[in-house]
């Protein structure tokens, strides 16, 4: 029997896929691959190469070019894959005329003054692959203190939004662009903006909306372009300008955003002198002139040259930064009871005691935060969020860090919020880039880094949250009393407890709070006059907690000290549940100091019992049996506590890195539409 319903179904599929190509409901844009050349006249040469799906509506594609000002559109052509070059229309193109009529043809619609749409038929519907050349002059735009360009390449509102996007951006002369001749940002997709290879190149890492644009900012020195495309005004109109409303901003401090400094990045390497720097430039060439007529020319050719390229570094010292620096510690550190604090700082707040250090550093710069990273990856080693594994890579055994599966946060008892949110983020990252295995291995972090610019911003954006309101002198001392404790460890025990007395005299033992326990911050060790230790039982009337105070650094050995010498009781040191705990935080606290490998030496010999009775400890012994003496290399902790730094913080002065959904105002090109029509 003939089975007329399958007969009908069997019909109408045949005709759909007979008259697919003739059905296609909406263009799509597969790619959009930009190369921009820009040339001594900062003319930028540009090439566009686009693979897309035409629909049946389409009778041309098109590139909006709006915003222009200055800018000129010349030499426009454009060729199909098989180099089959359209026919240039030199009469105003007219968008309503047909698919046929259009076909083979490319030309310039005019718009108001420079503005244009650069228009060519698509001949067929399906899939077809374009190349679309063009110049624009006047592309660089020449400042009073700089060059630079803030352009839109790819539009918002086209007829569909691009799944992969690159723009390429270099020199005609093959000068390679980088951080030393340029800055660059990005703005308006989810993707990367970044110096590859001498050249910049913009690229997302997620399909772009039709809500979504692509706008590039470059800056340059004053001299590197010899424009006709001057502005009146300084690069930093500009920069701003684009800056406002971006991720960018949030790297910069209020004050400068709100001055409006117009620097060519954030360095501060052209602002206008101050009074005392002219000044000062004046004594300089002043004491270089004499020297030039006793014939020393040369010297002070040498002096000028360090002096010019060291002249940040001059005029911190000029400015009194190390004595003002001086002043301020001394102030912090009066009343002080001694120069020690044994206990955990601030209760075991690692940014706020990172901040403290910083703003009191004599170094020019400020601190990066390699250490405050690192400090907190030991600390993830102490809840057992990451741990060390020895795995084979090409024959040798390496080091590795596994990283847990899942961490119960709810049993972390750090009072700190800023460290846990911190240390969460972190772990998060460090468990996505290792992948199924949870090994990170080699090169795995920085180029999951790569991709995920926005969570190494979290992270960064978490770290500075944390209040930046002055240091109290109890902060200061605490942070710098536990530094100079275990900075002095060793000198301390070889001269015996009995010599280490509190600063203001006093014989009496000062009572000791904040330890860590079960990774909190509130067990309590008082010291009876005969060096005997007692934990102070909970809720008695004896126990109530003291304020947090500067202790003298005797009570670390009277427990075991009060009649042995100090040596040998080095030799019988074995630490219970509580000072393991609290030496726990002293290396994570000395990580953050930067001194890690000397406490651990020191612990070594002070009870080495630690490296088998805590578990952080027991990562730090290596194939041989031994504690180890690089600490961060043979953990891995520097590698990864720099990648995470300098990935999170490269992008906001212009170094390259992730883009901002944001920002990016003020600039030339765009202005909505675009593809196929």
């Amino acid at each position: 029997m003939i089975n007329f319903n399958k007969m009908r179904k069997t019909a109408v599929v045949g005709i759909l896929l007979a008259t697919a190509p003739s059905t296609i409901s909406a263009s799509e844009i597969d790619t959009i691959d930009i190369k921009v050349v820009l040339d001594s006249f900062g003319t930028a040469h540009v090439q566009e190469r686009w693979k897309v799906v035409v629909d049946n509506s389409n009778t041309e594609w098109y590139i909006s070019m709006k915003n222009f000002g200055n800018m000129v559109i010349s030499d426009f052509k454009v060729y199909d894959n098989d180099q089959n070059y359209y026919l240039s229309d030199d009469s105003p193109w007219n968008v309503d005329r047909s698919r046929d009529e259009k076909a083979g043809k490319c030309g310039v619609n005019a718009l108001q003054g420079n503005d244009c749409e650069l228009c060519w038929g698509v001949g067929s519907s399906g899939s077809h692959c374009w190349t679309a050349e063009y110049k624009i002059n006047g592309f660089v735009k020449r400042f009073d203190d700089g060059c630079g360009f803030n352009h839109c390449f790819i539009n918002h509102d086209m007829s569909a939004g691009p799944k992969y996007t690159r723009t390429t951006i270099s020199m005609a002369d093959s000068t390679p662009l980088s951080f030393e001749n340029a800055r660059i940002w990005a703005f308006r997709y989810n993707g990367t903006c970044r110096f590859v290879d001498g050249k910049v190149v913009a690229e997302n890492i997620e399909p772009l909306t039709t809500d979504n644009s692509m706008v590039v900012m470059c800056l340059f020195p004053k001299d590197a372009f010899n424009s006709p495309n001057v502005v009146a005004d300084t690069i930093g109109t500009m920069k701003w300008q684009a800056l406002e409303g971006s991720d960018y901003l949030e790297s910069y401090t209020e004050e400068e955003y709100a001055e409006g400094k117009n620097v060519l990045w954030k360095n501060n390497e052209d602002q206008d002198l101050t009074f005392w720097e002219i000044i000062l430039l004046i004594v300089i060439f002043v004491v270089g002139a004499l020297l030039c007529a006793i014939g020393y020319g040369l010297f002070y050719l040498l002096v000028a040259a360090v002096l010019y390229y060291g002249f940040g570094l001059l005029w911190n010292v000029v400015s009194l930064r190390p004595l003002r620096i001086y002043l301020r510690r001394k102030k912090l550190m009066e009343g002080a009871q001694s120069e020690y604090f044994r206990a955990v700082p601030l209760n075991g707040n690692l940014n706020r005691a990172f901040y403290i250090l910083d703003e009191n550093n004599y170094k020019i710069l400020p601190k990066d935060k390699d250490d405050l990273y690192a400090a907190y990856l030991v600390r993830l080693m102490c809840y057992k969020a990451i741990s060390i594994t020895s795995t084979v890579e090409k024959g040798k055994t390496v080091n590795r860090m596994k990283i847990a599966s899942d961490v119960d946060w709810n049993n972390v008892k750090d009072e700190n919020k800023a460290d846990l949110r911190c240390m969460k983020l972190m772990y998060k990252i460090l468990k996505n880039a290792s992948g199924k295995n949870l090994i990170l291995e080699k090169g795995e972090l920085r180029a999951y880094l790569d991709k995920n610019k926005g969570e190494a911003k979290s992270l960064l954006k978490a770290v500075e949250k944390e209040s930046k309101k002055e240091c109290t002198p109890q902060e200061y001392q605490e942070v710098v009393g536990l530094k100079n404790y275990l900075n002095d460890f060793s000198h301390l025990g070889r001269r015996g407890v009995n010599d280490v007395k509190p600063l203001d005299g006093s014989d009496e033992n000062v009572s000791e709070s904040n330890l860590p326990v079960d990774n909190g911050y509130q067990k309590d060790y008082s010291y009876s006059n005969d060096g005997e230790q007692n934990l102070l039982p909970e809720n008695s009337e004896e126990s109530t907690t003291p304020e947090l105070q500067n202790t003298s650094v005797s009570t670390v050995y009277q427990k075991d000290t009060a009649h042995v010498d100090a040596n040998d009781a080095r030799e019988k040191r074995m630490l219970d549940e509580y000072e393991t705990k609290m030496w726990d935080e002293y290396i994570v606290f000395a990580t953050l100091y930067g001194m890690a490998d000397q406490v651990i030496e020191d612990l070594k010999e002070y009870s080495p019992d630690y490296f088998t009775t805590s578990m952080l400890g027991s990562q730090l012994i290596d194939e041989s049996g031994n504690v180890v003496s690089d600490f961060s290399s043979f953990t891995g902790i520097s590698s990864v506590s720099h990648s995470m730094s300098s990935q999170s913080s490269s992008s906001s002065s212009g170094g390259g890195g992730r883009s901002s959904f944001g920002g990016g105002g003020g600039h030339s090109g765009g202005g909505g539409g675009g593809g196929g029509r």
